[in-house]
């Protein structure tokens, strides 16, 4: 776990230490409508295997961005909090239990413009380390870190406002510790996909 936070810690270091400090830069406050799909989270190990698997389910959260950029370069910090049913699926069915799990992300990460379209649109690249903090009902919270990236299409609105339709994925550690699961389950770890919509706000 100290490697990986220290390896975040980096891209964070990175990230001002190649912010050209002598172009225009400029803040951005943003709010998003995001919905995430987690993949299994667990595995079966038993010899008759059935397919099955423990995930977090398919969810909506509000997200919070602040974003710091420059001609080509940026810097943004989201954070979102989120709470996902626990599910269990097989090949053929699907439990899920509400109100077991909360899930808050922080994301810091440095973003790339790709391209200018037309009407003033911009393509961005955005990628960076992501810290995931889990609470089950009845167990100890935990963290886990992982890495994130995704393409962000901005396009103007009116004023100082301006849309935005963002898509992610991101690796992270499981949100079950060994022990937490039936027998024949072990945890492992995870991938998330995310699509929103967003207004940001340009100071």
């Amino acid at each position: 776990m100290r490697a990986r936070s220290l390896l975040g810690s980096g891209w964070v270091v990175y990230a001002i230490a190649i912010a050209p400090r002598c172009a225009p830069a400029q803040w951005i406050v943003g709010v998003d409508l995001t919905w995430t799909s987690f993949g299994d989270a667990s595995s079966d190990t038993s010899a008759g295997s059935t397919g099955e698997a423990f995930h977090p389910g398919a969810g909506g959260a509000i997200a919070l961005r602040v974003e710091r950029q420059w001609s080509r370069f940026g810097f943004v910090v989201s954070a979102r909090r989120m709470h996902p049913a626990l599910a269990e699926e097989s090949d053929a069915l699907i439990i899920a239990a509400k109100q077991q799990m909360r899930f808050t992300e922080i994301a810091p990460a440095v973003t790339l413009r790709l391209a200018r379209l037309a009407a003033g649109a911009v393509l961005q690249l955005q990628a960076g380390p992501v810290v995931d903090i889990w609470e089950l009902t009845g167990l100890t919270e935990r963290s886990e870190v992982g890495v994130a990236t995704g393409l962000t299409l901005a396009f103007p609105l009116a004023g100082r406002w301006t849309g935005a339709a963002r898509t992610s994925v991101a690796h992270s550690g499981s949100p079950f510790q060994s022990g937490e699961l039936p027998d024949r389950f072990a945890p492992h770890s995870m991938w998330r996909h995310s699509v929103s919509i967003g207004l940001d706000w340009r100071l």
